[in-house]
């Protein structure tokens, strides 16, 4: 999560603590091992969710989170999940 927050669940947010590159790398790393256990899972349905969720979120996060703007649709499913 990019922004300018200083604390998350009343502590110092990860960021001021060890810089910005690595607090991203580190949430990346943490998506990454969920990701590999949900899959470990074999169930197709959590699979799907998962992969809605990633297509949903990386876009924001690439482009500055301007998706928020746009309307749920079937060629922004947003909010369709």
């Amino acid at each position: 999560m990019e922004d300018s927050a200083a604390t998350r669940r009343g502590l110092r947010a990860l960021n001021l603590e060890v810089g910005n590159k690595l607090a991203i790398l580190a949430g990346n790393f943490l998506l990454a091992r969920a990701s590999v256990t949900l899959a470990s899972l074999r169930n197709t349905e959590v699979i799907e969710l998962l992969s809605k969720v990633l297509a949903v979120g990386a876009p924001g996060h690439r482009r500055g989170r301007d998706t928020k703007k746009l309307p749920a649709t079937s060629s922004n499913p947003r909010l369709l999940i």
